[in-house]
């Protein structure tokens, strides 16, 4: 006659192996079926603040989930400002507003350098505020430029403020 009966060491290993596999199974299930809502994104983009103006210029930081600690090289664009990236492996960079108000449209893309892939692109809606005009500030009134000349170029706001920045020297703005 067989003997079907298990001891009690055997039951409790069978019986752990199943809830380590349930568990398992129910972290991936729940995984795979998350919401593509804005807390499962890759990753996102943060400005140090969010007043920003026309031609100011922004410290920028792009957080990204890494937990594989791979190498990724980051490339920046803007609609209408410029970034200003120190070199192509680091998160940070300068945002420079452009010399208008209104939206404007921020993207990283992101490549893996450890496996040699493409990551998903990363993109940041803001609002650059005010109204500026660009100009050439002539050194002499009473003359114009000649051919070789240069000038300071200067933007200031269109509502009479008296805030004016020096962006280059130049012929035109």
């Amino acid at each position: 006659m067989a003997d079907f009966s298990l001891n009690n060491s055997k039951v409790k290993k069978i019986f752990l192996s199943s809830a380590i596999s349930a568990f398992l199974l129910s972290a991936v299930f729940m995984t795979g079926c998350a919401k593509n809502d804005a807390s499962s994104q890759f990753g996102g983009i943060t400005f140090d603040r969010t007043d920003i103006k026309v031609t100011d210029k922004v410290n920028m930081r792009v957080l990204v989930s890494n937990p594989y600690s791979h190498q990724y090289e980051y490339r920046y664009a803007a609609d209408r400002g410029q970034i200003i990236a120190n070199n192509g492996t680091s998160s940070t960079a300068q945002y420079y507003a452009p010399f208008t108000g209104g939206p404007d449209t921020v993207r990283v893309s992101i490549y893996d350098r450890t496996d040699n892939i493409n990551l998903p692109t990363i993109s940041q809606q803001t609002t650059v505020q005010g109204e500026s005009m660009a100009y050439v500030d002539l050194p002499n009134t009473s003359s114009p430029l000649n051919e070789s000349d240069n000038a300071l170029i200067k933007v200031s706001s269109v509502r009479g403020s008296t805030l004016k920045k020096d962006i280059g020297w130049g012929r035109t703005p």
